[in-house]
C-alpha cells in the first residue's frame, strides 16, 4: 500500500473544463492527498504524462480527437502498469467491454449528487494502493529470483507450488520440473524418515527449523545444505537452501591440517615456542620443556628474552615489528635451561595470523 504521507497524483482528462474543476474540488474534500492535474484532450494529456509523475489517470469517454479507450490504447503503450480509470457519461455495455479488453483498470458512469466523488476518490485510492502491493509483490519475487539461495514454497500437502532459479539449479532440474512434486524427491531415501519423524514434526511445533541436510541432485549425487524451513500463516512450508558442501570440505581439511599440525608441534624434534609481539611466551611444545628443563607453566610466565640470552627486548621487538605476515628470520639465539647452562642455537622465526591475532613461530635446533 502507498504510504498515507504521500500525495497521490491524479491526471484527469476531460474537455467539459467546468466538470474538471468540480471533479478536482470534490477530490480535495476527500482527501488531502490528491494532487489533481487536469488536461482538456488526450493529447494534453499525453503530454503531461510525459513531463510528470502520474499515479492514476482519470479520463472521460467522449472527447474530440481520440475518445477515452483510444487514450487508454494510447497510454497502454507506454505505461502498461499505471491505473486508468474511465469515468464517463456514456455508458453502455459495448463501452465497458472495449475499455476492459484495452487493459482498463476502473469503470465508472458519472452520475447526479456528490456521492459519485466519494465513490470515484475510492476508486483511485484502491487502484493506486493496488498497483503499489503490485509493486511490492515484483519486487520481492524479483529479490527471490536472483538470490543465490535457493528458496522454495511447498503447500499443505508438501508439494511445491514455487522455487527459484537458485533451487532448480543446485538440484538439476528446471523449476517447473519440479512444481507439483513432493520434497521426497530431492532427499536420499535414507534420510527422508528423518525429515519426516524429526525435522517436520519441529517445524509443526514451532514454526522454523534451521540445520544441515543432504540434498539429492537429479544425477543421483548429492550435496551438504544449510537448510532452513519456516511456516506461513496459510500453512505453507517455506524452504532456504545454501550448498555448503565446499564449506564442508575446507573445514574437513583444515581439521586434518590441524591435526597434522598438532601431532607435529607435539612431537618434533626440535624446539618450539609461540609468542606474541610483546615477547611473552604462549604455547612452548614438549621438546622445548625437555630440552630447557622447564615445564609449559613455567615457559609460559616469561619472556622470549628470558630464554634466549642472545636476544635484546628493544632489537627483538624492531625485528619482529619489520616482519609481514608470512615472513621468516634466521637467528643465532643461546636457550638458557632451568639448571643455568646454555644451549646454542640456530633460530627460525615466522610471523603468522593465528585467530585473528599477529603472532610468531620460533623453531629452534642445537647450533
Amino acid at each position: 500500500m502507498l504510504d498515507p504521507s504521500e500525495q497521490i497524483r491524479v491526471l484527469h482528462v476531460e474537455d467539459d473544463a467546468s466538470f474538471s474543476d468540480m471533479v478536482a474540488t470534490f477530490l480535495k474534500q476527500e482527501g488531502d492527498r490528491f494532487r489533481i492535474q487536469t488536461a482538456t484532450s488526450a493529447a494534453d494529456g499525453q503530454e503531461m504524462l510525459a513531463g510528470d509523475d502520474i499515479d492514476c489517470v482519470v479520463s472521460d469517454y467522449d472527447m474530440p480527437g481520440q475518445n477515452g479507450i483510444e487514450f487508454l490504447k494510447t497510454v497502454r503503450e507506454t505505461y502498461p502498469d499505471l491505473p486508468f480509470i474511465l469515468y464517463t457519461g456514456k455508458g453502455s455495455e459495448e463501452v465497458a467491454a472495449d475499455a476492459i479488453s484495452a487493459g482498463v483498470t476502473d469503470y465508472l458512469q458519472k452520475q447526479s449528487g456528490t456521492d459519485q466523488y466519494t465513490v470515484l476518490a475510492n476508486r483511485v485510492q484502491n487502484a493506486v494502493d493496488r498497483k503499489a502491493a503490485e509493486q511490492e509483490v515484483d519486487r520481492q519475487l524479483k529479490a527471490i529470483e536472483t538470490a543465490q539461495e535457493g528458496i522454495s514454497i511447498l503447500d499443505g500437502d508438501s508439494h511445491y507450488i514455487y522455487v527459484n532459479q537458485a533451487f532448480a539449479d543446485l538440484h538439476g532440474y528446471e523449476s517447473e520440473e519440479l512444481i507439483g512434486e513432493h520434497w521426497t524427491l530431492v532427499y536420499p531415501d535414507e534420510d527422508t524418515p528423518y525429515v519426516r519423524e524429526s525435522i517436520l514434526p519441529e517445524v509443526e511445533a514451532e514454526g522454523y527449523w534451521h540445520g544441515e541436510t543432504t540434498s539429492l541432485r537429479s544425477d543421483g549425487s548429492t550435496v551438504v545444505v544449510d537448510h532452513t524451513l519456516a511456516t506461513t500463516e496459510q500453512g505453507e512450508l517455506i524452504c532456504t537452501v545454501r550448498d555448503i558442501s565446499d564449506q564442508k570440505e575446507r573445514e574437513e581439511q583444515l581439521l586434518q591440517s590441524t591435526a597434522r599440525l598438532e601431532a607435529l608441534f607435539k612431537h618434533s624434534p626440535d624446539m618450539i615456542n609461540i609468542h606474541d609481539g610483546d615477547g611473552n611466551l604462549i604455547h612452548p611444545n614438549p621438546r622445548l620443556c625437555e630440552e630447557t628443563g622447564y615445564d609449559a607453566s613455567e615457559l609460559t610466565e616469561m619472556k622470549v628474552w628470558e630464554l634466549d640470552q642472545m636476544i635484546d627486548p628493544d632489537e627483538a621487538s624492531s625485528l619482529w615489528e619489520s616482519m609481514d605476515v608470512g615472513d621468516r628470520r634466521r637467528i643465532e639465539g643461546e636457550y638458557r635451561r632451568c639448571d643455568g647452562s646454555t644451549v646454542p642455537v640456530e633460530v627460525h622465526i615466522r610471523r603468522l595470523r593465528i585467530e585473528g591475532e599477529d603472532q610468531f613461530v620460533a623453531i629452534a635446533r642445537d647450533n
